[in-house]
């Protein structure tokens, strides 16, 4: 005779709960990726050409296969320095190879799907700093901002956030930031092409949150990181009283 048991359903509640976590985890990282490969390709590109804002990319293989400017205007006469043709290619192999399906490549700002099996990579537009974050970069420079974004990011991912004191979106930012410090040492523009000033802000609030409520036990930070903390948490509390005074 054949016996079956029964699997408790708080077990299996338990199991679909997790495998729906790690899928969401799994779908949010490879947005990351494909942000990441965007930022990275425009950051090489406009060094080069900086009316490039449109990518022809071939999903099965990565490679470059054409450019246009904002007006989605072929740039026919725009040769890519072969060594950073390989480079942005190869990045943009990886990712592909995550997925290519058309909800995800839209989503990440791919469009014009071809039956040839090309899309158009919309590249992240440059961006200028203005407001807080430019006062934070005048008060510090853009290097200690772009160190304390990775504070923050490295503070997240030894602690968490145990008091639950982080947004959803907060810890979207920090998560996109993971991604692609596991492998970016460029500047401040990555984290910008990616979230945008608001974005970069919001994971130095994050930082600020994170290191005021938890310190830094595990010493993961530099003694200048720190510093940089306890700077800009005194601007962020200034400007939150001015905002609150002008209400």
């Amino acid at each position: 005779m054949i016996r079956t048991t029964t699997t408790p359903p708080h077990l299996t509640a338990a199991l679909a709960s997790q495998f729906d976590q790690a899928l969401q985890a799994a779908k949010s990282a490879r947005r990351a990726a494909l942000l990441g490969a965007a930022a990275y390709a425009a950051h090489l590109i406009r060094q080069e050409e900086p009316t490039v804002a449109v990518l022809i990319v071939d999903t099965d293989t990565g490679q470059l296969c054409g450019y246009r400017d904002a007006d989605r205007t072929p740039l026919w006469w725009f040769s890519l320095d072969q060594h950073i043709a390989d480079q942005i290619e190869a990045r943009l192999a990886d990712v592909l190879a995550l997925g290519t399906d058309e909800d995800a490549l839209t989503d990440a700002g791919w469009t014009h799907h071809d039956e040839e099996g090309t899309s158009e990579l919309l590249l992240p537009a440059p961006v200028a700093t203005n407001g807080l974050l430019d006062r934070m970069i005048h008060r510090l420079s853009a290097h200690a901002i772009l160190m304390t974004t990775r504070a923050a990011v490295e503070l997240y991912d030894a602690h968490g956030d145990p008091h639950d004191q982080l947004s959803s979106t907060q810890v979207e930012q920090l998560e996109v930031l993971a991604a692609l410090y596991a492998d970016y040492e460029g500047s401040l523009d990555g984290p910008l092409y990616l979230l945008g000033e608001l974005g970069v802000t919001g994971v130095i609030r994050s930082g600020v949150e994170l290191f005021g409520s938890l310190g830094d036990p595990g010493r993961a930070l530099t003694d200048a990181q720190t510093a940089w903390l306890d700077t800009l948490a005194a601007l962020l509390g200034e400007e939150d009283s001015a905002s609150g005074t002008d209400a």
